[in-house]
């Protein structure tokens, strides 16, 4: 119960009361695996490869190499089997392109450094309540450094450091 569940917020700072509800996630999550999840994908490899063996619950205590979309440095520290092989972030791409020339124009001006601020590709800060962005542009007025905001719109009243 040392190890945070997946399911859970909880850190690796846990205290006893933390530590059951841990434990109970992780009882009832094994529970579904085993009566839910894995009847349910046996059921479907039963049906489209009828003559398959041994049974999935078999192979999955047999597997020899296993190879798990996550990365060390990003998680919460735990033991691992010798037989798992952590790719996360191997679809990244090794080579950078060149970037937009008004950006770089932007890198090379700023001595001091540059302050880039993104909500990703999902958030339009466009859509944030009116008050939430005057409130974002006066505190990037007080940074004397560079900031490039990723906004979709004209950005209305920016700072000259915006």
């Amino acid at each position: 119960a040392y190890i945070p569940n997946y399911l859970s917020n909880l850190n690796t700072n846990m205290t006893l009361y933390q530590r059951i509800y841990n434990f109970v996630l992780l009882t009832f999550a094994k529970f579904v695996n085993q009566h839910y999840a894995m009847s349910r994908s046996q059921n479907i490899v039963n049906k489209y490869f009828s003559n398959f063996n041994p049974p999935l619950g078999e192979l999955i205590v047999n597997t020899s190499l296993l190879f798990v979309n996550t990365h060390f440095s990003l998680g919460i520290s735990r033991p691992v089997s010798s037989n798992v092989v952590e790719v996360g972030g191997i679809h990244m791409r090794t080579t950078s392109s060149q970037l937009p020339m008004d950006i770089q124009q932007i890198l090379d001006q700023s001595s001091q450094g540059v302050i880039l601020v993104s909500f990703g590709s999902l958030i339009r800060i466009s859509s944030f309540p009116r008050h939430m962005i005057s409130m974002f542009l006066e505190a990037f007025s007080t940074v004397s450094l560079t900031i490039i905001l990723k906004y979709e719109d004209d950005l209305p009243e920016a700072p000259p450091n915006v």
